[in-house]
């Protein structure tokens, strides 16, 4: 009989401070470590992050941020990510704009693998689902690179729909991907998702000589909110 034991702990702190020239400022700090025990793998491991975002007027949002994952011995990751995103008007409406550039652990705000919170990447996820065992023992996804994702787009509204061709530009160190595509929601529970994707690999990581054919694909992603 195999007995094991798990002890997990994480604290987010957030606070609004609302300026003077009418934007809001946020600043946030996450504190998160587990430690695996018993007769199977062990270890401890620790994450910590901070965050300072600004949403200003007109639009306006800025947002910076680092974390750092820390293992046994002297083991280290680190990462920063920044944001800049802007909005020609409210839900969704006319022009907007995205930049989020982002280097080391983690993927930045909004990508979709970040915690809840808001903080950048999925390291706090992969901590608490795979343990903290692997960390220093070379078993920590590999994310230690830089990127740069820009995104484009306009939106047409009409009454509760809203129509949003796009286009996403993301070059990194391994691989580009070009995407253009179109965005509908119908009222406040459906999204419908059409693109059409370019990726290419710059070979950057890849011992192999030359670079692989660039992929394309056809992307269709609906959700239902409730």
């Amino acid at each position: 009989k195999v007995r094991t034991r798990t002890v997990r702990a994480l604290l987010e702190g957030r606070r609004t401070v609302v300026l003077s020239g009418g934007g809001v400022l946020m600043p946030a700090l996450s504190l998160g470590a587990r430690h695996d025990g018993g007769d199977g793998d062990t270890g401890t491991g620790a994450l910590v992050g901070g965050e300072l975002r600004y949403q200003g007027l007109r639009g306006l949002a800025l947002d910076a941020g680092g974390e750092v994952l820390v293992g046994r011995g002297d083991y280290r990751e680190w990462g920063v990510w920044g944001l800049v995103s802007w909005e020609q008007r409210t839900g969704g409406r006319g022009w907007s704009l995205r930049l989020a550039p982002r280097y080391g652990l983690g993927a930045g705000p909004g990508s979709g693998s970040g915690a809840a919170s808001g903080f950048g990447s999925g390291n706090s996820e992969w901590l608490w689902q795979r343990g903290s065992a692997g960390i220093g023992r070379g078993t920590l996804p590999s994310l230690a690179s830089g990127s740069v994702d820009l995104r484009l787009g306009y939106g047409l509204a009409r009454g509760l729909s809203l129509l949003s061709p796009y286009g996403t530009l993301s070059l990194g160190e391994a691989a580009r991907r070009l995407r253009l595509g179109v965005q509908w929601r119908l009222g406040r529970q459906w999204d419908l998702d059409l693109a059409g994707e370019r990726l290419e690999s710059t070979g950057t990581n890849s011992t192999a000589p030359g670079r692989a054919s660039p992929e394309h694909r056809i992307l269709l992603e609906g959700r239902l909110r409730y």
